[in-house]
């Protein structure tokens, strides 16, 4: 019994590193990584995000034991390279849509990457910041 629990655990143990160091990332070297990264450095709380680039939607809920999605939640989104990607943004709070834009083309093609920030403006609304 000891034994089958050993082998269980060097299996899991070699997994857990193969998938945690990309030895199992079949990903050739010519092809883009994460070409779009999304930061919420807003001090506010949210109960969601919604993100769409070209045909691709996700949206960022609260994860593990909060109930907001808050300042330091990440989205990397790797995508096929593209000129004028189309970009949305739906930030949600209590029910009420605080930031909704659409429209707005994103450079993605071979070898540029695109940073898009949530952030506090000055009369505590938000926006984002396009880098």
């Amino acid at each position: 019994m000891k034994s089958i629990r050993k082998r269980i655990t060097i299996g899991l143990t070699a997994a857990m590193m193969m998938a945690f160091t990309g030895c199992a990332n079949k990903q050739e070297a010519g092809q883009s990584m994460n070409n779009f990264r999304f930061v919420v450095e807003s001090k506010q709380e949210f109960d969601y995000i919604k993100l769409k680039l070209g045909e691709f939607e996700t949206k960022i809920e609260p994860m593990h034991d909060d109930t907001k999605v808050k300042e330091g939640y990440v989205s990397n989104i790797a995508l096929d390279e593209e000129k004028d990607v189309k970009f949305s943004i739906e930030v949600v709070n209590d029910n009420e849509t605080l930031l909704n834009k659409d429209d707005i083309k994103l450079d993605l093609s071979e070898g540029k990457s695109v940073n898009v920030n949530l952030v506090d403006k000055k009369d505590n609304s938000i926006d984002i910041e396009i880098k």
